[in-house]
């Protein structure tokens, strides 16, 4: 009786969880607000970088401080930029022709680059040391 009523398929994963109206707000929520924390940490760095107190405690202490400065500044911008190329590439599901098989590939292979971005992480943290 249900297979009459609902016969309309649906993919079962993580990326197939919001479908119409409700996928093109969170695709562009996320959009901006991974674009404004990229920004921000944009914004910041050249803050830091050109006040020049704060350029003195991270020189201080033989470079440890100034290593783990640029440690910071490669996992935030891989990780952000990992994150905004996600939502740029799902921003291409809002293609008027694009078939549902095909928003759910793209959608499915667009975290690639935030599964890259993670996995930066222990590049940079540990095998940097």
């Amino acid at each position: 009786l249900i297979h009459f009523l609902f016969s309309a398929q649906v993919q079962c994963v993580v990326v197939a969880i919001y479908s119409g109206l409700a996928h093109q707000i969170w695709t562009l929520s996320a959009f901006l607000i991974n674009l404004t924390t990229v920004t921000l940490y944009t914004i910041l760095g050249v803050v830091i970088r050109k006040d020049g107190r704060i350029s003195k405690i991270f020189k201080t202490s033989r470079g440890s401080n100034a290593r783990l400065l640029r440690s910071l500044r490669v996992v935030a911008a891989c990780v952000g930029l990992g994150w905004l190329m996600t939502m740029v590439v799902n921003l291409m599901t809002f293609i008027p022709d694009i078939s549902d098989l095909a928003m759910f590939y793209t959608a499915a292979y667009a975290g690639i680059f935030v599964n890259v971005s993670i996995a930066c992480n222990w590049f940079i943290y540990y095998f940097r040391r």
